[in-house]
């Protein structure tokens, strides 16, 4: 993250649109961290704890239920918001389950994923 930057947005997916979304969406006051895997996404976390989280249900070597259910048992994540992708209707439930601030489904307009997860930042 730069000094002008204010935000940091972890986004963790190994779909391409999410990816570019989010490489190419967000505004210049967000560092956006891309991960492919869920792993290596926990571990960067508990380093450099971001503002808020994008995670996709299929999500590298540990699904993304996984990864936002360690975020929510760890003492330095427990705060962080989580906005959950999944494809289909019925995984919101698992979503919330794991302990997703807020669930969309996909594909999802760029503009809409930005501003879900930028409207999960604290003030």
């Amino acid at each position: 993250m730069t000094e002008d930057t204010n935000i940091l947005v972890f986004v963790v997916s190994d779909d391409p649109h999410v990816r570019d979304v989010a490489e190419y969406g967000f505004p210049t006051n967000a560092g956006v961290e891309l991960f492919p895997d869920a792993g290596e996404a926990f571990d960067a976390m508990v380093e450099n704890p971001p503002d808020v989280v994008v995670v996709d249900l299929q999500t590298g070597t540990e699904g993304g239920f996984s990864l936002a259910r360690d975020i929510r048992n760890h003492s330095k994540l427990d705060k962080i918001p989580v906005l959950v992708l999944g494809e289909r209707a019925g995984d919101a439930w698992l979503a919330k389950q794991g302990g997703a601030t807020r669930y969309l489904l996909k594909p999802l307009p760029a503009p809409t994923l930005v501003s879900e997860a930028l409207d999960l930042v604290p003030a």
